[in-house]
């Protein structure tokens, strides 16, 4: 007699095998998405796309996409999957301006959604709004970013540096310090008193409630890896769970903190020169005044719309966009700022002639300033400005940035449509690492930034901070920060590296912004300055 199964095991059977085969299709079926239109691509691969390191943890995007990038070299563009959906990776500079600047009407979105309500400080800040309030958001912001208003914020920033300087001076010992550790709590510290209007010194107060929160809000961990992987790879699964981003607790913190600020202000009449009281000026007359004729002119360039008119009717700017915008501003500064400064000193570590150089410029322009760091002796330090954006170069913070299409677009000079909905990245890393574009791109050489006309010549090669209308609004503001810590630390010490520097540095899979596993491990050695 045969032996057979039973009647229920074959149908769980046969709907296993359905259900499989059905998911499979869901994951695959668009696979074919750039054979049909005839672009060169990348084949993908069920679940994990075109990025399967980058998926599994084992490396980094950024590091994936350039394998793309040099395979293809040569190309204007080419396709690749981002877990099962169609995108374009852009290689030719032409085709990037076009995208960023000449067609961006075609391209003005992150790609990125988030909910209001169980994300508030995500979806409503700067970063994450899209259309016409985007636009209105970004005209009205923009004045709190110029030139003039950043000089307000190096004094705050100054201070901060003063008491890195006098912890450095009291614990400094032969042992190896991890720099990024440092540099963290000095770019916490700076945030808290240019944005937030708070200054807990937290190279004293190292377990103040403001640092143990920052730290938890931008920690990466596993969980944040996977939940990162979502936002990129997955949107639908994000719309799907709607998972909150951030724990209810940290948020509430930092809404409560701008809270209680912005009533103690209100009550005693008291006002600080700062990133919170701008805000506050924007939600309470409708816009941010600007100091002069030429504050006013750059004010609209930032905006990224000189010729835009003001808002009709009244702008609408609540205490949580207040609280967004400043969110915002601290998890982009926190991480991406510290991590700029601990490469750049491991960089100057292991180059000592460049950072000799650094040390006599500052010895030399402090000397003229009466040994004080001001927004004047800052800009006269070119070739630290150089070394910053040398370490953009190398290392930029993102690593790509992205668009999504927002209604059709004919690549010119092609028949290949880019459909609405479609990402499109641009490699910043490749890019910034390209022998044809930036000679022995290996080598840390702050001289490719000493030519005046070196911004114009590497214009769209060269976007740490992205370019056009969606470039960082905070662009400003954040090299100030970084060029700030930087004098700061050199004026007094030299940095020296030791049996537990790690060059080059091994780039962590996980962690958004590009980032050194294990920190920066350094000597400090106290100079002695005449």
């Amino acid at each position: 007699m045969a032996w057979s199964l039973p009647l229920w095991l074959n149908v769980l059977l046969s709907l296993s095998a359905v259900f499989l085969g059905l998911f499979y299709y869901y994951l695959t079926y668009n696979f074919d998405y750039w054979k049909k239109k005839g672009v060169k691509h990348e084949k993908g691969w069920p679940l994990f796309g075109s990025l399967f390191s980058a998926m599994t943890l084992r490396e980094h995007r950024v590091h994936c996409l350039d394998k793309i990038y040099k395979k293809y070299s040569g190309e204007s563009f080419v396709g690749y999957y981002q877990g099962r959906d169609p995108a374009l990776l852009i290689l030719d500079p032409e085709l990037i301006k076009r995208i960023l600047v000449k067609d961006f009407s075609y391209f003005t979105s992150h790609g990125i959604e988030f909910n209001e309500k169980s994300n508030p400080m995500l979806a409503k800040n700067l970063f994450s709004l899209e259309g016409q309030r985007w636009r209105d958001m970004r005209s009205k912001i923009a004045p709190a970013f110029t030139t003039g208003k950043m000089k307000i914020m190096v004094p705050y920033m100054a201070e901060v540096g003063q008491n890195w300087l006098k912890f450095l001076s009291k614990n400094i010992s032969d042992e190896a310090v991890d720099l990024k550790e440092l540099a963290v709590t000095y770019t916490a510290d700076a945030i808290g008193t240019c944005v937030f209007g708070v200054n807990y010194n937290a190279f004293e107060n190292p377990n103040n409630t403001f640092m143990t929160m920052g730290r938890r809000l931008v920690g990466y961990d596993f969980k944040r890896g996977i939940k990162a992987i979502c936002v990129i790879f997955f949107p639908e699964v994000v719309k799907f769970f709607d998972f909150e981003w951030f724990e209810r607790s940290m948020v509430d913190f930092f809404c409560n903190l701008l809270k209680e600020m912005m009533d103690s202000r209100k009550k005693t009449g008291q006002t600080r020169k700062d990133f919170l009281q701008l805000m506050v000026e924007l939600k309470e007359k409708g816009s941010v005044t600007s100091d002069n004729a030429e504050d006013e002119k750059e004010s609209k360039k930032l905006s990224g719309f000189e010729d835009s008119q003001p808002t009709q009717g009244k702008f609408d700017f609540s205490d949580v966009d207040i609280y967004a915008q400043a969110f915002a501003f601290f998890v982009a500064g926190f991480e991406n700022s510290s991590t700029q400064i601990s490469l750049a000193c491991l960089e100057l570590a292991v180059e000592s002639e460049l950072q000799h150089r650094a040390h006599a410029e500052i010895d030399q322009v402090l000397k003229e300033h009466d040994g004080k760091l001001t927004a004047e002796s800052l800009k006269k330090m070119v070739y630290l400005e150089s070394i910053v954006q040398e370490t953009l170069r190398k290392y930029p913070p993102a690593g790509g940035l992205v668009r999504s299409c927002t209604k059709n677009y004919l690549i010119p000079g092609t028949n290949v449509r880019i459909e609405k909905g479609t990402i499109v990245m641009i490699p910043t890393y490749s890019l910034q690492n390209d022998p044809k574009y930036f000679p022995d791109p290996e080598r840390f050489d702050p001289e490719r930034f000493c030519d005046e006309d070196a911004h114009h010549k590497l214009q769209y090669l060269y976007t740490p901070f992205g370019d056009g209308p969606r470039h960082c609004i905070g662009m400003r503001f954040s090299q100030l920060l970084i060029k700030t810590g930087l004098a700061s630390i050199l004026s007094k010490f030299e940095i020296l590296p030791c049996k537990e520097t790690v060059y080059p540095p091994k780039i962590d899979p996980i962690r958004m912004p590009l980032s050194s596993v294990g920190g920066v491990q350094v000597k400090m050695q106290e100079r002695k300055v005449d």
